[in-house]
């Protein structure tokens, strides 16, 4: 079977769900495998995981012979700066505008300046961060909470 690797030896989900439909033909294992693969915690993986082993132990096999570090984000040992974008030539043609007619040393200089910002940045956030969520999902979750706030709660039955 087939594995395409991606960034940093690591399996582009679209991909893996390719092999996924071609190797297991279950649509569903498609889904599930995404779901595990973009999941971030352990607890939340291991539960979709063995959804996965319980419909199909071959396909749950396939994906622990690749390794977990290589296709699900909770396993991945590393630093994850998530920048994920639908098309990443179209996401650097927009960055690159300005430098676009630089000389080839300055260009490489550029964007090793941008990169190098953009993590900067993003490591210095994640390391003021203390809490379980980034800020940004704290937001989310605080605002969600703060809309809902409004709804009573009816009981149905004393076994409801």
């Amino acid at each position: 079977m087939q594995v395409y690797p991606g960034v940093g030896h690591c399996i582009c989900v679209v991909h893996l769900k390719r092999n996924i439909r071609s190797n297991f033909r279950a649509r569903h294992l498609e889904y599930l495998v995404a779901k595990a693969a973009r999941t971030f915690r352990l607890q939340e993986f291991y539960t979709t995981f063995n959804e996965i082993k319980t419909m199909d132990p071959a396909c749950a096999e396939y994906l622990l012979d690749i390794g977990l570090e290589h296709w699900a984000r909770s396993h991945f040992p590393g630093k994850r700066y998530n920048i994920m974008t639908s098309n990443l030539a179209e996401a650097w043609n927009s960055v690159l505008r300005e430098a676009r007619e630089f000389p080839v040393i300055p260009l490489i200089d550029f964007i090793r300046t941008k990169l190098t910002g953009w993590f900067a940045t993003r490591r210095e956030a994640a390391q003021k961060n203390m809490g379980s969520m980034s800020p940004k999902v704290s937001g989310m979750l605080t605002k969600s909470f703060e809309q809902t706030g409004g709804y009573g709660v009816t009981q149905i039955g004393a076994d409801e």
